[in-house]
């Protein structure tokens, strides 16, 4: 038999007492709806035993289908969906969800994966169907998963590419418009992206909303100096909201809350630590978004893998190919430009492992315990990026790295915990496939880069923002303020963990290491920018396995 079952923020106690039970049913399809503006659509056929269901949100969309003679059932996860899909069997029970947390308080047998951590303590995203737990996979985004004969079966969907856009202002305007709900806001940090995304979502909604609040995570005034190299880019966003009368910028304060708190709060969303520490730093985001009644939150996070991203790497390919025809048309624009893309294909050719690799593989928090019994190092340095055949493959390699998938599923899984949709325009389906199918040529520009994106944003930015390429901000610039203010925490946190079986698992000296260089950045020491990924995590775990 088949349990389809929907349930709110937690499951009910009623749920399982049936699981611990009822032994006739073997298959569970739990569904945890946190978003208000999520539908469910339930189309209970049962003269035929067999349920359809669709669920939409502007987080995404699924399909479920179970039949309960045949005790088999069938999951769809949208190409755009950024809500997981989680599924596990043994010999008993067959469980699928959207939550984590359903399997971690459930009757299963859970062990964790050492790898998946090992990834995480390095600093590369796992594979795309990993999670913390060895026996609990992910489905990928774009595909369905099958039930049948008691063995789950992975299929690739049909991509759907039916479009129709005139011209990219266009598709731009008209992806915006699929994703707006009854209340909405959006992220505003000053940058191309973001600031596109908001004037058109301030477009469509203009008459209809009174007051569209967008949410900037800028620094205190007082200590911008302290956090060299990152420019104000307060002064940006107040350009975008001057030139939208309905748009109100509200300034995210996270300065003074408790970043352990955060972090374990996350953690406890999730059911396991963060790979993506945006999940911690969002999370007062996510609390001013609500106390505004925001329930779909817009961001522009995509478009430098895609829709605007860079396209200097353009002639590399055409070399690579043999397209001198094209090559040399290309350098009637630019020939000082196309001869040291020449010169720079030739003699300094990509190593088949870069020297970053051997960088990242040094800073790793992983002990020589866990490299040894995850056999990691030969996996790590195999995960090297190759050059892509073409630009389109290039691009797609990009959006479709599971850096960006993670970044997407776990923000969005914090925020629907706080009932909140994100929305990401920037990579819908229909707007990639479309951009793609344009010449790489009519992409291609040197001066200035991103020439087709700036152009199709022109009437919803102001001039400053379109032409700008100044931008060296980070997303959430007070990171290093709030990490450097609880120093004296974490190290002791660390310091216990040295009695915990952590040691095993995590550097923790290196990670004193990191922190210590995390503070002398902060005092103007280092140069560049330093990434804290690997400590974020490590810190995550630790603090996730102690509750």
């Amino acid at each position: 038999m088949v349990a389809l079952i929907w349930s709110k923020i937690d499951l009910d106690a009623e749920i399982f007492d049936l699981i611990h039970t009822n032994h006739q049913l073997k298959i569970y399809l739990l569904w945890v709806k946190e978003s208000i503006s999520e539908k469910i659509e339930i189309k209970d056929t049962s003269l035929q035993y067999e349920y359809k269901t669709h669920i939409s949100s502007p987080s995404g969309i699924h399909s479920i289908t179970a039949d309960l003679l045949k005790n088999s059932c069938q999951i769809y996860r949208g190409a755009n969906s950024q809500i997981p899909i989680y599924y596990y069997k043994n010999e008993n029970i067959a469980l699928v969800s959207n939550s984590l947390n359903v399997f971690s308080k459930l009757p299963v047998n859970l062990t964790i994966n050492y790898k998946w951590i090992a990834c995480g303590l390095s600093g590369i995203a796992p594979e795309a169907h990993e999670t913390y737990y060895e026996s609990v996979k992910k489905l990928r985004p774009g595909s369905g998963l099958q039930l049948s004969n008691w063995e789950f079966c992975i299929s690739d969907l049909k991509k759907d590419t039916d479009y129709q856009f005139d011209n990219l202002e266009h598709a731009l305007s008209q992806t915006v418009l699929k994703y707006i709900g009854i209340n909405n806001g959006c992220e505003l940090s000053g940058g191309l992206d973001s600031s596109a995304i908001a004037g058109w979502l301030s477009h469509h909604v203009s008459g209809k909303q009174i007051v569209l609040n967008a949410f900037n995570q800028g620094l205190k005034p007082g200590i911008q100096k302290q956090f060299f190299p990152y420019v104000d880019e307060r002064n940006f966003a107040k350009l975008v909201e001057l030139f939208h009368k309905n748009l109100k910028i509200n300034i995210v304060d996270s300065f003074e809350n408790n970043l352990i708190d955060d972090i374990k709060l996350a953690g406890s969303i999730l059911a396991s630590p963060a790979l993506n520490s945006l999940s911690y730093f969002n999370i007062q985001l996510f609390r001013d978004a609500r106390r505004l009644n925001v329930s779909t939150l817009f961001s522009g996070f995509g478009g430098d893998e895609a829709i605007s991203a860079r396209t200097y790497q353009y002639p590399q390919f055409l070399i690579s190919q043999h397209q001198w025809k094209e090559l040399l048309q290309l350098s009637k624009k630019n020939p000082i430009y196309i001869s040291k893309s020449i010169i720079k294909y030739f003699v300094k050719k990509p190593k088949s492992i870069p020297a970053w690799k051997f960088e990242k593989w040094d800073n790793t928090l992983i002990t020589n315990e866990l490299k040894n019994k995850t056999k990691f190092e030969p996996y790590f340095f195999n995960n090297s990026s190759k050059l892509a055949e073409n630009f389109e493959q290039f691009l797609l390699n990009k959006i479709n790295h599971p850096a960006v998938k993670l970044r997407v599923e776990e923000n969005s899984s914090v925020a629907r915990h706080f009932g909140i949709d994100y929305a990401y325009p920037l990579l819908d389906e229909q707007l990639i496939y479309y951009y793609l199918n344009i010449p790489d040529y009519k992409k291609f520009n040197i001066n200035p880069d991103r020439h087709l994106f700036r152009q199709a944003i022109s009437k919803v930015v102001p001039p400053e923002i379109k032409n700008r390429t100044d931008k060296t901000s980070a997303t959430i610039p007070n990171v290093y303020y709030r990490l450097l203010n609880e120093k004296e925490n974490i190290i002791e946190i660390i310091h216990q963990a040295k009695q915990t079986e952590m040691a095993q698992i995590i550097n923790l000296e290196k990670m004193l290491l990191l922190l210590k260089r995390a503070e002398l950045k902060n005092k103007g020491i280092h140069n560049g920018r330093l990434d804290l990924k690997n400590l974020f995590f490590a810190l995550g775990l630790i603090l996730f396995e102690k509750n």
